[in-house]
């Protein structure tokens, strides 16, 4: 079963505000070095939110409206009338995306911070747009 508008919408909601709470927790810990680590380990968390929110959007388009809607990118795109195999694509990957900024966030935690943050506001940026052609 289809997820409906107002389902979508709420994910989308929930996930803007965990971006919003990780920005202002970000700019709260940016003086404080040993925090940087919880800071980043929490957006990394937000974005797999992100990224579920964006595969939910993304295959309720594809089911609805597969003739109007296409994956953005090319290396799902094998997947698009295959759900099952594009979740588990889109989710390992972002979980592998992930397991390098939390290794990365040993050694140089700031940088870290930022590939989190921009990834978890590109994702969510995604998940917004899908959830804006929902019919």
């Amino acid at each position: 079963m289809l997820p409906t508008r107002a389902q979508i919408r709420r994910v989308w909601i929930t996930c803007f505000a965990c971006v919003l709470l990780t920005l202002a927790w970000a700019v709260v810990a940016s003086a404080q070095e040993p925090r940087f680590l919880k800071v980043t380990q929490t957006a990394v968390g937000v974005s797999l939110v992100a990224h579920a929110a964006d595969l939910t959007t993304t295959a309720h388009l594809l089911a609805c409206c597969g003739d109007r809607f296409r994956e953005a990118n090319p290396l799902y795109r094998w997947a698009e009338d295959k759900p099952a195999s594009m979740a588990i694509m889109k989710m390992s990957t972002a979980v592998a995306v992930n397991a390098v900024i939390l290794k990365i966030a040993k050694t140089k935690p700031k940088t870290a911070l930022v590939l989190a943050l921009g990834q978890m506001v590109l994702v969510s940026a995604s998940a917004r747009h899908n959830a804006k052609k929902v019919p």
